[in-house]
């Protein structure tokens, strides 16, 4: 549990947040999961030792209703939650990022959801996100999608038994995070293509 969350947190460390942000992207990074996986937590709890506005924030990335999960997160950030949808995407990210050891079907249905709903989700949040955060968020955003379409490919060549479009999928990803920039931080970049 704890290793995930603070890779979460990490990742975000590594964006350029305007230092307008705050701590509670951090804080929420870190707490995302505390109310699905602690029986003990509640929301209560998190108003009392942190504030409202952040246990509005893991509230709206609880998973409450599965139907609602990624609407609830639209509905947070259009009520001045940013940080809802940075946290998921990251969450996602890192996710994305330890995939390979689940059961192909988990593998199938993280993908196609990062890839649907998720998306939609970021795309919906966009325009309620504030113009400081736009780059960086289309940012995350970009990197997330990504990442999601080379395992998509990486496990369709697994399924087809074809190998040489693996070592493909990791150049592109190395020619697009060079474009980008990204190479300079040893996180998922350099972890997450053994496959």
């Amino acid at each position: 549990y704890h290793t995930h969350v603070l890779s979460v947190h990490d990742y975000l460390l590594q964006i350029d947040l305007p230092s307008w942000t705050g701590i509670d992207i951090h804080l929420s990074a870190i707490l995302h999961d505390l109310l699905e996986d602690c029986t003990s937590a509640n929301l209560n709890m998190l108003c009392d030792n942190f504030s409202p506005r952040l246990a509005a924030i893991v509230l709206s990335l609880t998973k409450l209703d599965k139907q609602r999960r990624f609407t609830q997160i639209v509905e947070a950030v259009r009520a001045g939650l940013w940080e809802s949808i940075f946290v998921k995407l990251a969450d996602r990210l890192h996710n994305l990022s330890t995939i390979d050891g689940l059961e192909p079907n988990r593998v199938a249905r993280k993908l196609q959801e990062t890839l649907g709903p998720l998306d939609e989700c970021a795309r919906g949040c966009r325009g309620y996100i504030h113009d400081d955060l736009l780059p960086v968020f289309d940012q995350l955003h970009e990197e997330v999608m990504l990442l999601a379409r080379i395992k998509a490919n990486v496990y369709a060549d697994r399924a087809e038994d074809k190998g040489p479009r693996i070592a493909g999928a990791r150049c592109i990803l190395a020619r697009y995070l060079t474009t980008r920039q990204m190479t300079s931080s040893p996180s998922f970049r350099e972890q997450s293509f053994a496959a």
